[in-house]
């Protein structure tokens, strides 16, 4: 008898694994992905009122994950373990490429990469970081490989090429900088805006030239409506006060629509580890 209920168990848990990955019905929780920018704690908070406010206007309770590291979510992103993502530019042409998913959003901002030193610092140029400590977030972020590039072009280089330090995100780049452990951080616009936000002493030095923005994409196996519900309630964001305070509250401009070509230009950055 206690077999018989274990089995009788296990083929419940196995039916209710089924009808949520693959038939995704009306009741199933929908798993928002994540790329794993700032520690779990922190990308948990800041995106909880777009969590709440997507699981109002979907209808569907919304789950957010992440992973360990941006090689872990890519490969769970091309594996079709997120109903909804929210990934880097040149992490976006892979999930893409992948065939599962379809590209919906992207912010209303350009991205950049930003160089940071403490505000005491009294450097005004990039060529004074020759030689000097600068705190990156993870290797194969489009951040990262964007911020060397420029400085590259600017002359870091060679015998003038800086120290560079990996950090498991942006935030952790930049908290180096205010802290006294680096002398300069690669990060992206937006966790530097929140930080300087919060009282952090730290100065812009230097902004690399554009690249794509994030994509939010979304499971082409979902039901049309709801693919498009998804589209149109970020969209909405920015055009209503609750909305407005919704974007205020996770620190983003706003979302507009995209095609696949515009995030083409992110494929120069793809590490050839990832590219199979």
């Amino acid at each position: 008898m206690q077999i018989r209920s274990l089995t009788a168990i296990s083929l419940i848990g196995l039916i209710l694994l089924f009808s949520k990955t693959t038939l995704a019905g009306p009741q199933a929780e929908l798993v928002f992905g994540i790329l794993p920018l700032k520690s779990p704690v922190t990308l948990f908070k800041q995106f909880a009122p777009l969590r709440d406010y997507l699981s109002q206007t979907l209808q569907r309770e919304i789950v957010i994950e992440t992973a360990r590291n941006y090689e872990e979510f890519v490969a769970r992103s091309q594996a079709r373990r997120y109903d909804l993502l929210l990934t880097a530019p040149h992490f976006t042409l892979l999930a893409l490429d992948s065939g599962h998913y379809d590209v919906r959003a992207t912010y209303s901002t350009p991205l950049v990469a930003v160089v940071i030193v403490h505000r005491n610092n009294p450097i005004d140029s990039v060529q004074e970081l020759a030689n000097q400590r600068i705190a990156t977030p993870p290797a194969s972020a489009i951040i990262t490989l964007a911020g060397k590039r420029y400085l590259a072009q600017q002359g870091l280089d060679g015998d003038t090429a800086p120290y560079y330090q990996t950090y498991q995100s942006h935030n952790a780049s930049l908290l180096a900088v205010s802290a006294g452990r680096s002398d300069a951080a690669i990060a992206s616009i937006h966790p530097f805006r929140h930080l300087l936000a919060d009282g952090h002493p730290l100065r812009r030095l230097a902004t690399s030239p554009q690249l794509p923005a994030m994509g939010l994409l979304v499971a082409r196996d979902l039901p049309a409506p709801l693919q498009q519900q998804f589209e149109n309630s970020l969209i909405a964001l920015q055009h209503s006060k609750e909305g407005r305070q919704i974007l205020k509250q996770i620190g983003y401009p706003g979302f507009r629509t995209v095609t696949p070509q515009e995030f083409e230009p992110a494929r120069a950055f793809l590490p050839a580890t990832l590219k199979d």
